[in-house]
């Protein structure tokens, strides 16, 4: 078995040290030059992965914030791939998942519709500034992908930025 597929057989562990460890294998994979390209094309083809990334998104517990900023980043690098940002645009409540990363006042309760966030204190250096930049940054990769437009229309509409005319 090669690393990237035991990081992604590690992030449907329950364990949260083998997730986090998935996540970190899978982040420096595909941030790494020499081997970003295939790590991507492999992290892509596994749909299952690729929710598995966009849910932890959501995760805001306090020792969950690094699993979070490595999917994060994994997903910003795999956005910018014609197939695979058309496999995270069409997963439900990505995009909404994906703009939690901007949010910065989400309080400790959520409300029914919300996401709740735990706090404001890190352990680490990691900051909602550091969370704030995937954000766009995936973003615009989806972007880039003109098929994406019409899930972004849609997804705007229920945001109430254009009304259907």
């Amino acid at each position: 078995m090669d690393m990237v597929s035991f990081a992604m057989d590690l992030l449907a562990s329950n364990s949260p040290d083998e997730q986090l460890i998935g996540a970190r294998v899978l982040r420096q994979f595909s941030i790494s030059a020499p081997f970003s390209e295939n790590t991507l094309q492999k992290i892509g083809i596994d749909i299952s992965v690729v929710e598995r990334l966009v849910e932890m998104l959501n995760w805001t517990y306090h020792k969950e914030e690094e699993i979070r900023l490595s999917s994060a980043e994994t997903l910003s690098k795999l956005g910018g791939m014609k197939q695979n940002s058309l496999r995270i645009a069409a997963i439900l409540g990505a995009m909404e998942l994906i703009l939690s990363l901007l949010q910065t006042n989400r309080s400790l309760i959520p409300a029914a519709d919300e996401i709740g966030e735990k706090n404001l204190e890190f352990d680490h250096s990691y900051t909602f500034w550091t969370f704030n930049h995937f954000g766009p940054l995936i973003l615009k990769n989806l972007a880039h992908n003109h098929d994406n437009f019409s899930a972004f229309m849609v997804f705007y509409q229920k945001l109430g930025f254009f009304t259907k005319e």
